[in-house]
């Protein structure tokens, strides 16, 4: 067993450690090595990695890495979240063909305007010039996502 392997074992405690903890593992010998201090176990005060004891070493070596590999794991699971999130929405342009041909009668219009700080997205009755609903956005996406909040995607549906 080569050393790196045997190091990763004795810090993680496992024969067989996930990815996240080998990638954590080198994150937190490159992060010690770049910088050469570490904080001390006891006092919490920084200290130069090479004055600690060897049992001081192994336990902030593997505290660091079981922080890492935690923070590593939220990462992704955040990202995986926000992933889903934004798949959840619906693309904008299908949804105004999808609104507009079911749900709007030929006296409304969707009407989305740029102004100096944002835009605009509103339903308006041409006739009688009621704005039925309206969201604003700094950015074009943003304030039709608003609006699409707000009427949802069918007759009666809201997101």
């Amino acid at each position: 067993m080569s050393l790196v392997a045997q190091a990763i074992k004795a810090v993680t405690g496992s024969d067989k450690p996930s990815t996240s903890q080998v990638k954590a593992f080198a994150e937190t010998v490159r992060d010690f090595h770049n910088t050469g201090v570490v904080e001390h176990p006891d006092t919490g005060e920084h200290v130069p990695w090479t004055e600690l004891p060897d049992a001081a070493r192994l336990a902030v070596l593997r505290e660091n890495v079981t922080n890492n590999a935690y923070e590593r794991l939220q990462r992704q699971k955040n990202h995986i979240e926000d992933s889903k999130a934004h798949a959840a929405r619906p693309n904008v342009v299908d949804w105004l063909d999808d609104y507009g041909t079911n749900n709007l009668t030929p006296d409304q219009q969707i009407v989305i305007t740029r102004a100096r700080y944002g835009y605009t997205a509103k339903l308006i009755d041409e006739t009688s010039g009621e704005v039925l609903a309206e969201a604003e956005g700094a950015y074009f996406k943003k304030a039709l996502l608003g609006l699409i909040d707000l009427l949802g995607t069918t007759k009666g549906e809201t997101m």
